[in-house]
């Protein structure tokens, strides 16, 4: 079998468009990961609270990896993975296959589900453990979905 790369087989640019118009139609946040190598292949609509505080601080952001890798190691065929992340927040992971080669996943989130309310005791000791700006990180917090 082949060995195949997902943006190899894709047209990057026009499927971030169609990450984009799915994000405007839903408001679900979407992502696709590289299998491979773990590279953010398209995004749209991911939440202040990962962008800016969680993937741009090395500790916190080596536990969004550790949550990727976790939804990526326990993925099904083609069953899809729901996880609360290490920081707190929920992602859907759902294979890309081709061939019976996983080649990507497509990840829903970050979100919260209705009826569960954020522990917000827990995102102020996260924020002062890692030194972020708690007002800003917990007004990015209010503005996290809930599905």
């Amino acid at each position: 079998m082949k060995p195949y790369r997902f943006a190899d087989l894709v047209d990057v640019a026009s499927l971030q468009k169609i990450a984009e118009a799915n994000y405007r139609a839903s408001g679900m946040p979407i992502g696709i990961i590289d299998a491979g190598d773990g590279s953010i292949v398209v995004g749209a609509g991911w939440q202040d609270i990962c962008t800016r505080f969680h993937r741009a601080d090395p500790a916190a952001e080596k536990r969004c990896r550790e949550s990727d890798a976790y939804i990526t190691e326990h993925l099904q065929n083609d069953t899809p993975c729901a996880y609360k992340c290490a920081n707190g927040l929920w992602d859907i992971g759902i294979p890309i296959l081709v061939d019976g080669q996983h080649l990507a996943t497509l990840f829903l989130g970050q979100f919260f589900y209705e009826g569960e309310a954020p522990d917000r005791e827990f995102f102020i000791q996260q924020a002062d453990a890692f030194g972020f700006d708690r007002r800003e990180y917990l007004a990015a917090l209010d503005r996290v979905p809930v599905f």
